[in-house]
């Protein structure tokens, strides 16, 4: 399940994690944009294809050479004349090219440690390709997902040039804007008259906004609410902020949580974001029904991804309906037979069931498709019926015959 701790460290890190390659890339001029083409289904799969060449490869230079972070960066800084805190800003982002906190250097992190970060679709709207991701954290550290806008540029080259991040509700560019527009508001004195509506309530309201995220960071979740509740309705509308009060509010009892998906819901029942949010805190009140409903909207949000079977098959588990729960394993693994999670979940009901026949079925599917060189299974006491079973002796000799390989799980 996904875990609000990650959702903090998105909220209040995103600025660090998009500081890579500034140094290698030229500013995004209109004219370089007026260049931008929409490119092919083709073209995206390609950019799918070297993204995850880059991660494999441990490379986080061939991964910042996908994505146009300056680009991002010039959308981000939009409609404003102020050279000072422009300057000062990128020299900030540059200043964090290195950082173990940047994009490119979590993502194969992430990997590296057991993660998986996986394709989803591929598709052309609206005069962009687009491609999202599953990313799935190490050591049951959650999920997100990454809708990529990408662009054939003025070399021929196809790259990203945004990134729509679930679980921060928003996309990059609009996650730096708003920082930016805190620097660039003492220099440019103009820069009011040229904002939406919106970021005008923002910026007027940026010592209460600051104070909010200030109270959340440090544990103070009442302050989070009484602050927000002060705010100007206007305000109180901005997806980042009921996000931040969304987070505070988990933390306070059922009546603050209901009250915050209500005001959230208001907005956009089916918001993704608010939707994962949801899943753990509905969990843990035993709301199973809720649960299920969240990750059901989650499905239609991100192209009936499979994984979203096993999150749901486990509010299943919990709820102890094992049967529905089974169900939507077998449903993923038909989905996609390369959900490796989906197996081992298969595996655990197997197991449970004392399908000895089964379990030797499906460990030989796993290490038939996976590169996986499994422990001595005498050891692991959830396998003690299995081997005193005479399927265990079948899988001794299966091992005996096979090559050995060198990856441990």
């Amino acid at each position: 399940m996904f875990h609000s701790k990650y959702l903090a460290i998105l909220v209040f890190a995103s600025l660090s994690t998009v500081a890579n390659c500034l140094h290698s890339q030229q500013a995004t001029t209109p004219a370089n944009q007026a260049k931008w083409t929409a490119p092919t289904e083709k073209e995206v799969a390609g950019f799918v294809e070297n993204l995850l060449q880059a991660i494999n490869e441990g490379s986080t230079e061939k991964i910042n050479e996908l994505v146009d972070w300056q680009a991002i960066l010039d959308r981000a800084m939009r409609d404003t004349n102020a050279p000072k805190a422009a300057e000062d800003f990128r020299k900030g982002f540059i200043s964090n090219i290195e950082s173990e906190r940047g994009f490119a250097a979590d993502l194969i992190n992430a990997f590296r440690r057991g993660g998986s970060y996986t394709a989803l679709n591929v598709r052309v709207d609206k005069g962009y390709g687009k491609t999202l991701f599953r990313l799935v954290l190490p050591e049951n550290g959650g999920f997100n997902y990454h809708d990529f806008a990408v662009v054939k540029q003025a070399d021929g080259k196809v790259r990203a040039v945004n990134m729509y991040v679930f679980l921060n509700g928003e996309s990059f560019s609009e996650t730096i804007r708003r920082a930016y527009l805190l620097a660039a508001a003492a220099e440019d004195k103009q820069l009011a008259d040229r904002l939406s509506n919106e970021e005008k309530v923002f910026l007027d309201h940026s010592e209460e906004v600051t104070s909010i995220s200030a109270a959340l960071q440090s544990g103070d979740f009442p302050a989070v609410v009484d602050e927000f509740e002060k705010l100007p309705a206007e305000l109180q509308k901005q997806k980042f902020l009921l996000i931040l009060r969304f987070m505070a509010a988990q933390k306070l009892g059922k009546d603050q949580f209901a009250a915050a998906v209500a005001d959230f819901a208001k907005l956009d029942p089916e918001d993704p974001c608010m939707n994962m949010m949801s899943i753990d805190v509905y969990m843990v009140e035993k709301d199973y029904d809720k649960a299920i409903a969240a990750i059901t909207n989650l499905e239609k949000r991100t192209d009936n991804d499979p994984f979203l079977k096993l999150v749901k098959s486990r509010v299943y588990e919990a709820k102890g309906d094992n049967e529905n729960a089974k169900k939507l394993v077998i449903a993923a693994i038909k989905q996609d037979d390369l959900l490796l999670d989906a197996y081992w979940s298969l595996l655990g009901f197997c197991l449970l069931e004392k399908d000895h026949a089964k379990t030797l079925e499906v460990l030989k599917t796993i290490d038939a498709k996976f590169a996986i060189q499994f422990n001595d299974l005498r050891t692991l006491p959830q396998y003690k019926d299995f081997v005193a079973s005479d399927a265990f002796g079948e899988w001794e000799e299966y091992v005996k015959a096979k090559p050995k390989t060198a990856e441990k799980q």
